[in-house]
């Protein structure tokens, strides 16, 4: 089913935009408040189970009420407990479907929180998720304006299915953009500088370390975008590694020979690798990676990276070292002076955070980790 007028494509444009972008969802609430008529538009999220109720976006709701319908009036609001006593999945339509009026002005949440700010007409999109979370585009209107009618409501159910896929999208691009985000930690994490290149030299990505080596300049450094390499005598080897790393005809074995780069004062070993996987992790312009090892740099021990890379706390990432060495769980509570049900409480936390069901997977991932044990 279409939306009635051509116009109305403004707001799909808006709608899917913010998909990818939330700072856009105030400019598609904005084409809602105008195509409805309405004073206020937010968008909701709630989920029932934790008893969270929070105005993600809106358009028009004083800013003090925002907290305070998080923090109570969120729970008792009569058009979300009558959406609830119809055990469907997903409504569209007017709020006096789901409570009448006169029975909304009784109510506590009226009084206080509508009210104060002169709203009484509602209409909107339940959006609800197999898990029982609630996406809820809501319109609103002042007492002095006509309640929400039929073109309205045609108006919502045109919406609808966009809403449901824009929010799936938005979902989707969300978890992306959170797994680059522990992707990003993880590199910074290690103890080698991490570099991916372009076909052309150009830098695409680095780590923490990587930017601090380049930063410094002492024997590489950063020019056009491209790597380069102080001293003459070492660019030469750096290119002959770089030609092997990005023309599959040449020898692969070449590509993986170890540079050394020096100067006076620092040493850096350099191995370049041709790039072949898909770009979950690295940007697809990635041809080749550039590990580079600096051996000034103190290498982690496997507990402090238990701590970066899993979050762990101290005393986790111990109980872990400690059963890496071979101490069962009744012995470790003897060397840490705690108790076998603490011990144990602890291992099932271990286990959550490093995604491993049992103790000989979360030993082999421990022994797996780089640096000192």
């Amino acid at each position: 089913m279409g939306f009635p007028t051509g116009s109305d494509d403004q707001v799909l444009d808006f709608l899917y935009s913010a998909a990818g972008e939330p700072e856009r969802w105030g400019l598609f609430l904005g084409e809602v408040a105008h195509r409805l008529d309405a004073a206020c538009v937010a968008f909701v999220s709630i989920d029932p189970s934790a008893q969270r109720h929070s105005i993600e976006a809106h358009l028009g709701v004083p800013e003090e009420l925002i907290r305070l319908y998080s923090q109570y009036y969120g729970a008792i609001d009569p058009w979300f407990l009558g959406y609830q006593k119809r055990k469907t999945r997903g409504w569209v339509g007017r709020g006096t479907e789901l409570c009448p009026r006169h029975e909304v002005e009784n109510t506590e949440f009226h009084q206080d929180f509508l009210r104060p700010i002169g709203i009484i007409h509602q209409c909107g999109i339940i959006n609800e998720d197999r898990r029982g979370k609630l996406a809820v585009l809501t319109a609103l209107r002042r007492p002095n304006q006509n309640d929400y009618g039929k073109k309205d409501v045609a108006f919502l159910n045109c919406l609808t299915p966009h809403l449901s896929r824009a929010l799936l999208l938005h979902g989707k691009m969300m978890d992306m953009q959170q797994t680059s985000a522990a992707a990003g930690h993880v590199l910074d994490s290690m103890d080698v500088a991490l570099l991916g290149l372009s076909r052309e030299g150009k830098i695409c990505f680095t780590n923490a370390l990587a930017d601090s080596i380049l930063g410094s300049g002492a024997i590489l450094r950063v020019e056009n975008d491209c790597v380069a390499v102080r001293d003459p005598r070492s660019a030469a080897a750096w290119q002959q590694s770089w030609n092997a790393a990005v023309d599959p005809e040449l020898h692969s074995g070449a590509a993986l020979k170890a540079l050394t780069l020096c100067d006076e004062r620092q040493f850096l070993y350099v191995t370049m690798l041709p790039f072949r996987g898909n770009a979950s992790l690295f940007p697809g312009a990635v041809k080749v990676l550039v590990v580079i090892t600096d051996p000034a740099v103190q290498p982690k021990s496997r507990e402090q990276l238990l701590i970066d890379l899993f979050g762990l706390t101290p005393s986790e990432a111990r109980v872990a070292m400690l059963l890496l060495s071979g101490l069962e769980p009744k012995e470790i509570s003897e060397l840490t002076e705690t108790t076998q049900n603490t011990v144990r409480f602890q291992l099932k936390v271990i286990y959550r955070k490093t995604g491993v069901s049992r103790q000989s997977q979360l030993v082999r991932l421990v022994s797996m980790l780089p640096g000192k044990s």
